[in-house]
């Protein structure tokens, strides 16, 4: 196994593409982190693992977590080994359950530490939305510029609530929740002047768009908020031209899980999050 290194995201991205987009849903993560920087420029990290002249896995780190794709346990080996040796910080792992296991087992025998599973996510995908048949009070609104400071609540309270082991300072969730709004991607759950429920489309791909930053506050709950507004923003995407949605759930939340299966989403993979402690 060999293993590139790339600086610009354009390249990357065509290198990777024939990769990718064999499994797109899956590495939709990966995917919008591509495409992000190439509209872009960020700061990442970008690596393409190569066997007999072809693409077998790819990689991009940024400042929290490595994302890797599908790929055969050697690769993850050798990218370990590349990792290392640039003196890289790699907090966490995050992509395909076994790709993402492989590459945390390989960087704790080579920086020593351990790896431990934060979350484990089903995978999941619809081309076909069931809208929930109960009647919910309220209706879903596009987010506006007006709604920068209520989206951004949102997410502050999704993140800590969801993923408390990625640490953000505050001003990264107004400046997503304006990056969302500006770019027509929020939506928000309305019961009169009560935003109840928040959704997102995010990481668009040829054929898919993804569907996150799903939260309902916890005095909000159990009242079909979720549902609805997910079906909702789930059809937005599928009329802008996708053939599928596609979201990622925390398995230990069954509830959440057997929501998202009732309008319509089946699972196809699962994905996992790793931290990686150094000793």
């Amino acid at each position: 196994m060999n293993v590139v290194s790339f600086s610009n995201a354009a390249d990357f991205a065509q290198h990777t593409r024939t990769l990718l987009h064999q499994h797109e849903a899956e590495h939709g993560m990966l995917l919008g982190l591509i495409a992000a920087a190439v509209a872009q420029p960020a700061s990442l990290a970008m690596w393409s693992v190569e066997a007999a002249g072809q693409c077998v896995a790819a990689a991009v780190a940024n400042d929290v977590n490595l994302f890797v794709s599908k790929g055969p346990e050697a690769a993850w080996l050798a990218l370990a080994a590349s990792v290392a040796s640039e003196q890289r910080n790699v907090p966490g792992v995050v992509g395909p359950a076994a790709s993402a296991e492989a590459m945390a087992q390989a960087w704790v025998v080579l920086r020593g530490g351990r790896a431990y599973v934060a979350m484990d996510q089903g995978v999941f995908a619809c081309s076909h939305i069931v809208a929930p048949q109960a009647p919910i009070a309220g209706a879903a609104v596009q987010a506006n510029l007006d709604d920068v400071a209520t989206v951004a609540g949102l997410l502050a309270a999704f993140h800590n609530e969801a993923i408390p082991h990625e640490q953000r300072p505050p001003e990264f969730f107004e400046a997503n929740a304006r990056a969302r709004i500006e770019a027509g991607m929020a939506y928000l759950w309305r019961v009169g002047d009560t935003a109840v429920a928040l959704a997102s489309l995010a990481r668009p791909s040829d054929n898919g768009i993804a569907v996150n930053a799903v939260y309902t506050p916890p005095t909000h709950r159990r009242h079909g908020y979720a549902a609805a507004l997910v079906a909702h923003v789930s059809a937005a995407g599928l009329a802008c031209g996708k053939r599928f949605c596609v979201l990622y759930t925390d398995l230990a939340n069954p509830t959440s899980n057997g929501i998202y299966q009732r309008i319509g989403y089946r699972r196809i993979g699962d994905a996992r999050c790793y931290r990686l402690e150094v000793s």
